[in-house]
């Protein structure tokens, strides 16, 4: 068919059309298989995340092996508290760094964009921004208080706060564990 176009010599107006609805044609058939290639594979996805949501909780029917959903199960109540408080302090965090840094900075220039920046740095890709560079005075120094902060309460602080979360639960499943005298090891 691309063949048949680059080769069309312009003999007349009605073959072209013609051939042009040949191609536009022929182009949206390819795009509704490739739309319909997608929702096979995304739903291939969510099948594949329910059976693995459903293989961690088969193994919570064996004491040792199920210690990922009992401490999952313990630290529940903890970890909403947590994740409540930690949205919170995120977007206020990110409020601030847009309303401040917004024009000055291109990673604050939205708050989406904030969001997106603020979740970059809290994996450690970054602490300074590209664009912190170009700016010089009270704004310097806003950024740097804005990034001591964040790095401060959300890396720091809340971080260890969600790993002593786990670990506590971890350590209450694992006293369970030992106190219940029906387990046998199988291996």
């Amino acid at each position: 068919l691309l063949d048949q176009m680059l080769d069309y010599t312009g003999e007349s107006e009605a073959e072209f059309a013609k051939m042009m609805q040949e191609f536009f044609s022929a182009l949206e058939k390819i795009q509704s298989r490739t739309d319909l290639f997608l929702n096979f594979r995304i739903t291939a996805y969510i099948l594949l995340y329910m059976q693995f949501i459903q293989l961690m909780l088969y193994f919570s029917f064996h004491p040792r092996m199920g210690v990922l959903t009992a401490t999952i199960n313990k630290a529940s109540s903890a970890l909403a508290h947590f994740f409540a408080l930690f949205c919170m302090l995120f977007m206020t965090l990110a409020f601030m760094a847009h309303w401040m840094l917004g024009t000055h900075i291109e990673e604050f220039q939205s708050f989406s964009v904030t969001l997106a920046s603020q979740a970059r740095m809290l994996f450690g890709e970054f602490i300074y921004a590209s664009s912190a560079i170009e700016i010089n005075g009270a704004m310097l120094i806003m950024y740097w208080l804005y990034a001591f902060t964040f790095m401060l309460v959300v890396f720091f602080t809340l971080l260890n706060f969600f790993l002593a979360i786990i670990v506590d639960s971890f350590a209450a499943v694992k006293k369970d564990e030992q106190d219940n005298l029906t387990e046998h090891d199988f291996l």
